[in-house]
């Protein structure tokens, strides 16, 4: 049982879209990449075991069920090739997301509740 756990989390997204249609004079490449991290707090209940299959050798299996999440997610790299947009997103930033649908934006909150499986194996010596 965890009561609490401090999780950090750090996201990747690289872009690269080739844009081409002559019809309207468009023939370009637009190239991004972004680095994000946050913190958030979880909490779990699970149960596990381990079995030794020699002295020196051991296989165990974990299964808990987590609560919490991730927010307060904020930029911590951004480049891009397109010279319009190299000073849209500053170092510091906070991350959104944009609901088109239902008119939404809103800090981006990566939530992370759901089961985890651990399986090991220990070598002893």
């Amino acid at each position: 049982m965890g009561i609490l756990t401090i999780t950090r989390a750090y996201l990747t997204t690289d872009v690269w879209l080739h844009v081409y249609a002559p019809e309207q004079g468009f023939d370009f490449y637009k190239v991004t990449e972004t680095g994000i991290s946050g913190s958030g707090y979880a909490t779990y209940l699970g149960a596990g075991g381990e079995y030794y299959i020699k002295k020196w050798l051991s296989a165990g299996l974990d299964i808990s069920y987590v609560i919490g999440g991730v927010s307060d997610l904020k930029f911590v790299r951004y480049f891009t090739v397109d010279p319009l947009e190299k000073d849209i997103i500053k170092r510091g930033d906070s991350v959104l997301y944009t609901d088109f649908k239902n008119g939404i934006r809103a800090p981006l909150f990566i939530d992370l509740d759901g089961w985890d499986f651990k399986g090991q194996v220990r070598f002893y010596f």
